[in-house]
């Protein structure tokens, strides 16, 4: 090559480049923002309120929870203008950050406080939590930019347990190549491409979100577990699960984007969880022939009855052999865990409760991978980071000779107890001062600890405690774990007498119970307590019409109603009352009521089938149950009721697939079986 023709070559190459990289340079001083510094790649957003407001207390402007915020936020209260010797410090992430079960005030965020207005007297240190209950990064990353306003020293972060909790899509990733995503995530970080892109949207007036096909996120957190059905809505999909993984490291980036660009310190922590102690949420098998279906189910429930009547080592050689067919179960791994752990083998033992986590379906707590992502993009950016599970493990190595969390370190699946908390701000207040993010005016191993933990402890009362475990019994019972939810709610109800919620929660375990008189009293002391009580109202309506009280009940679900419209199983249990009345027509237009308020609600589709078969609509009967299996495919009354439908149609072969199909789900089904007698005698 001649030096002309590298002139040439040069020209081309290097000029267009070093004139974008001075058009980086110029708008990086002006302040001009990557896509991924001003919005999510990922999502949209509804309409974003401001979590503080500013008002006027005591003659002074200050900034406080917003009071509509209060059901996912602590109120927390900070000076509008920053005092001069002030040290100001946010601390982001979910219910832990929280405080939950408790509130912050035995959150690490307040022993941080603590620790640090112990270590600077002369500054005027303020920890403000925004700790958000159901809160994930994409959520965080919107409080970040807000309270990057609020002249902020720190950033703390605890994230990572609830990137599942929500109904998210990623269609447009979905069917966009690989190589077409990496080219796009480039660019989106480059402020000229950036700058280029939006204003020609704005020209073409197409918004930003829009253009992108992002998934709109609702105002505030909508848990998929508090939907209907909300278990079942989790279904094991390896695409959807990397893109979150890919979603939460752009907010862990765009994080340390804010901070960095705002000149605040930022430092994470990595999420732990509760490995031997808590079960998974949700198990699905992988695909399978019916054969191997069938040995794997054989070898699961010997497994689990030898492990209940405590034959460990019968246990786990039924257990390895499913293993060997599907190892993929959530539950089959945890059980082999708890086996392992047994015998003492804690190294394989910690193996199958890490694979049970990882492997849920319905992952509510942070998996390995979650951890894996904080650790890997704080080394990468030279971000700090307290690594929370390795400090657990090594505490947990000295002092039981093994590296596997649990009930030691958390009350339930993730929510560390109040030491946990506490080792949490002697970790970050250590980093703190290595990192020289604060300059203490005393040496750190001369804070008294104890006496300032004590001192914040004796402000504690039993009702704080009792309200941990109506807290604790309330995650527990969402989480789908009804059994180590009761002894909690009947602790809470015993030390909050006038506390609805309490009295109410008990009422619902005497109705399992079958104590319907017990749980009668609960429910009027909840109604009594708050007159507006709908769900108090629809549950005493529910013991009246278990103990054939029906216009009573009617009462109750017509109040429940009227206090909440929208109240599906207020409708659902209405409908079941004027059923048993005899009104046939308004018992169905109040199950289509329930489904038009929550179309899976499987109940009602259910009842709302029966009704078309007592009057003969067999054709709208069978698409009802149909619907119904769809919605849950364990209904067993829905399959029987499909077996009565092909009866009447001469399908007699089928009816007896139906009634066997019913009796593998509920081996005690009398009606599927006196049904399968009835078919075989004829």
């Amino acid at each position: 090559m001649n030096r002309r023709t590298l002139f040439i070559f040069i020209s081309f190459i290097l000029i267009p480049i070093l004139a974008v990289l001075f058009l980086e340079f110029a708008l990086y001083l002006a302040g001009t923002e990557t896509t991924y510094e001003s919005r999510d790649p990922f999502l949209g957003f509804e309409s974003v309120v401001s979590l503080f407001e500013k008002v006027q207390q005591d003659g002074e402007e200050v900034y406080r929870t917003r009071s509509s915020k209060l059901e996912w936020f602590n109120l927390q209260e900070f000076q509008a203008r920053k005092p001069v010797n002030g040290y100001r410090v946010f601390c982001f992430g979910g219910s832990t950050t929280f405080g939950r079960p408790y509130i912050y005030k035995t959150s690490y965020s307040n022993w941080f406080q603590v620790l640090l207005q112990d270590l600077m007297p002369r500054k005027k240190v303020e920890v403000i939590n925004v700790g958000g209950v159901s809160y994930a990064s994409y959520r965080i990353v919107n409080l970040m930019q807000e309270m990057s306003g609020y002249d902020p020293d720190l950033f703390i972060v605890y994230s990572g347990h609830n990137e599942f909790l929500e109904n998210r899509t990623y269609q447009d990733i979905l069917e966009t190549p690989e190589s077409v995503m990496k080219l796009r995530q480039a660019l989106n970080n480059l402020r000229t491409y950036s700058l280029i892109r939006e204003k020609w949207l704005a020209l073409k007036n197409k918004d930003m979100d829009s253009a992108k096909q992002k998934f709109e996120m609702s105002r505030e957190v909508a848990p998929i577990l508090d939907q209907s059905m909300g278990l079942d809505r989790y279904n094991r999909e390896l695409f959807q699960h990397k893109a979150v993984l890919d979603h939460f490291e752009t907010n862990m980036q765009r994080m340390i984007g804010i901070a960095q660009q705002n000149d605040i310190d930022i430092l994470f922590i990595v999420p732990p969880s509760n490995e031997k102690d808590f079960s998974p949420f949700k198990s699905q098998l992988s695909e399978l022939t019916p054969q191997d279906k069938n040995k794997w189910i054989m070898h699961y429930e010997r497994g689990r009855f030898d492990l209940d009547d405590e034959n460990i080592n019968s246990a786990m050689e039924s257990f390895a052999k499913a293993i060997s067919i599907d190892s993929a179960y959530a539950d089959l791994r945890f059980r082999n865990g708890t086996c392992l752990f047994t015998t003492g083998d804690y190294h394989a033992a910690k193996r199958e409760f890490t694979a049970a986590i990882d492997l849920d379906v319905a992952p509510l707590r942070a998996t390995s991978e979650i951890q894996g992502v904080v650790r890997q993009t704080c080394g990468e950016q030279d971000v700090a980071c307290i690594d929370l599970v390795k400090i657990l493990e090594n505490q947990c190595a000295r002092n039981y000779n093994h590296t596997i969390l649990g009930k030691e370190y958390f009350l339930d699946h993730a929510h560390p107890t109040i030491a946990v908390h506490q080792l949490i701000a002697e970790k970050l207040a250590a980093e703190s001062i290595k990192r020289k993010i604060i300059e203490p005016e005393k040496d750190w191993q001369n804070v008294p600890r104890q006496a300032l933990y004590d001192s914040v402890m004796s402000t504690v009362d039993t009702i704080y405690y009792a309200m941990r475990d109506l807290n604790l019994a309330k995650v527990l019972d969402w989480a789908g774990k009804h059994a180590e939810a009761v002894p909690f709610i009947l602790k809470a109800a015993e030390q909050l007498p006038d506390h609805p919620e309490a009295q109410y929660m008990r009422g619902l375990v005497y109705v399992e119970k079958k104590k319907y008189d017990l749980a009668q009293r609960d429910f009027q002391r909840a109604i009594a307590l708050d007159s507006t009580y709908a769900k108090a109202y629809n549950a005493l309506g529910s013991v009246y019409e278990k103990t054939d009280r029906l216009d009573r009940a009617l009462r109750m679900f017509k109040e429940a109603i009227r206090l909440q419209p929208d109240s599906d199983q207020a409708y659902y249990n209405l409908g079941n009352t004027i059923y048993q009345q005899g009104k046939i027509k308004q018992a169905e237009q109040a199950y289509l009521q329930a489904l038009e308020f929550n179309p899976n609600y499987s109940k009602a589709m259910n009842n709302l089938g029966v009704i078309y078969l007592t009057t003969g609509r067999l054709d709208r009967a069978e698409e009802a149950f149909h619907r119904t299996l769809d919605m849950n495919p364990a209904n067993h009354n829905a399959i029987a009721n499909l077996g009565i439908i092909y009866f009447q149609k001469g399908q007699k072969e089928r009816a007896r697939q139906m009634f066997r199909q019913a009796l593998t789900i509920d081996p005690g089904d009398a009606f599927s079986a006196g049904w399968l007698k009835r078919l075989g005698s004829e």
